[in-house]
């Protein structure tokens, strides 16, 4: 009842390794990764993997970038917390409300040419 009655927003965070944008290098979306994000429409999308220059120290890599996961709890999710909802019961709320998930704000990521496919391999789904 305490959560559920003062909490009003979660978040979840992870950092991920950002490319460098002096030496990324394009290449298309394959068919197979697009339907791992969940977007098979974006096959052939232009997305990025890492190069080497100096300003990388030859890593390909440059800082790290954060993806985020935000759930507001509004009054529908604060009955279904103080109901005893479980982690599935959640999920399908978010499902229901088109809340976007750690997954999706990483393959936003992917797609604006921060990250590479692979270093999002670890984000859950």
């Amino acid at each position: 009842y305490q959560v559920a009655s003062t909490l009003r927003l979660c978040v979840a965070q992870r950092l991920i390794r950002r490319l460098c944008q002096k030496c990324r290098t394009p290449r298309a979306l394959t068919a197979a990764e697009a339907k791992v994000a969940g977007r098979p429409h974006l096959a052939g999308a232009m997305i990025y993997e890492p190069g080497r220059c100096d300003a990388c120290k030859e890593r390909g890599f440059r800082g790290r970038v954060g993806i985020f996961e935000m759930l507001p709890i509004e009054e529908e999710l604060a009955d279904k917390i103080m109901g005893g909802c479980d982690e599935l019961d959640i999920l399908r709320y978010m499902s229901e409300k088109k809340i976007a998930r750690l997954w999706d704000d990483a393959v936003d990521k992917v797609l604006a040419g921060q990250t590479t496919f692979a270093e999002i391999a670890s984000v859950p789904r």
